[in-house]
């Protein structure tokens, strides 16, 4: 994802990418803020890719003082070239998070989730990972087989040589549990608070990506497996053998207006902005008075389609 670069007008203008650790933002001034999450694209299969990440933005009031705590999604790893002609498949992509913690940040109390971006699946060979998706479900796997998780829970692992399930908010993505003949099945996804990607099944697997993207599968006879879901809201699901993984699901608190969500959309890690749009009028620090926007990459557009309807001077 490239980097977005504000003009010297737009004070407290910042955007995120992928490090692999909590980000936060600390609000100086009350106002109307544009919040934007990109989640991060599924690893390519021998022929085919990752599945896009979801796109999402709008406008979100915060006061002074509040800490944003910022997940953003890495890009699920690869599969490698083998000489057999086939390939195993590829890892996940995570999920990209903006949310709230206090009173000790557990999902049990002090934890208020604002806006979730889902990862797109695992590709396999030549069968595309699932999109990123708007809906806060997760994605089935590319045949239907396996189902990916609903209401903040973790995609499910298959049956038969499967990638790792993508994570949710408040679950982890499922691992399968099949073993023997050479059979190596992918972790499935980390949700909150580590986020971590699910491991591959070997080295020539995709592992998950930072955000809750679910391991690729492997077995040593021909090196085929199942995609890695994404992590997201709700986590894709984990593909059996041969089949690409679903896309993680996306979420924005109800508080939101103006919202733009795009389903598979964004390549690569994922991504997050935050932008002062209208301060409150007790603010000691005033709207800025213009507002010149030079950008690169998907997020950049989001910026774009979600604020062009009121700054029609945006580049």
């Amino acid at each position: 994802m490239s980097a977005i670069v504000f003009g010297s007008t737009l004070a407290g203008a910042t955007t995120f990418s992928y490090t692999g650790a909590v980000q936060t933002y600390t609000v100086t001034t009350a106002g109307e803020y544009l919040l934007t999450a990109a989640g991060a694209q599924g690893g390519s299969g021998k022929s085919a890719s990752g599945g896009l990440g979801a796109l999402l933005g709008g406008d979100y009031d915060l006061t002074a003082g509040t800490v944003l705590d910022v997940v953003v999604g890495e890009a699920g790893g690869n599969q490698s070239s083998t000489s057999n002609g086939t390939g195993s498949a590829g890892g996940g992509g995570g999920g990209t998070f903006i949310y709230i913690c206090t009173s000790g940040c557990s999902l049990q109390s002090g934890t208020t989730i604002l806006l979730a971006a889902g990862g797109g699946g695992g590709a396999y060979y030549a069968t595309a990972g699932g999109q990123g998706l708007t809906s806060t479900s997760g994605g089935k796997s590319s045949n239907s087989a396996v189902s990916g998780g609903a209401n903040g829970l973790g995609g499910s692992a298959g049956t038969s040589i499967s990638g790792g399930g993508g994570a949710g908010w408040l679950g982890a993505g499922g691992t399968s549990s099949q073993t023997g003949g050479g059979i190596q099945t992918g972790g499935g996804g980390s949700s909150f608070s580590s986020f971590a990607g699910g491991a591959a099944g070997n080295a020539q697997a995709g592992v998950g990506g930072y955000g809750g993207g679910g391991g690729a599968g492997y077995i040593s006879s021909n090196t085929d497996g199942g995609g890695g879901g994404g992590g997201g809201y709700s986590g894709g699901a984990g593909a059996n053998y041969v089949t690409a993984g679903g896309g993680g699901g996306s979420y924005s608190d109800a508080a939101f207006t103006n919202l733009t969500a795009t389903a598979g959309d964004n390549s690569g890690n994922g991504s997050a902005g935050i932008l002062l749009v209208q301060a409150d009028e007790t603010s000691a620090t005033p709207e800025p008075s213009s507002l010149s926007l030079f950008a690169l990459g998907s997020l950049a557009a989001l910026f774009i389609r979600v604020r062009r309807d009121r700054f029609n001077h945006l580049a």
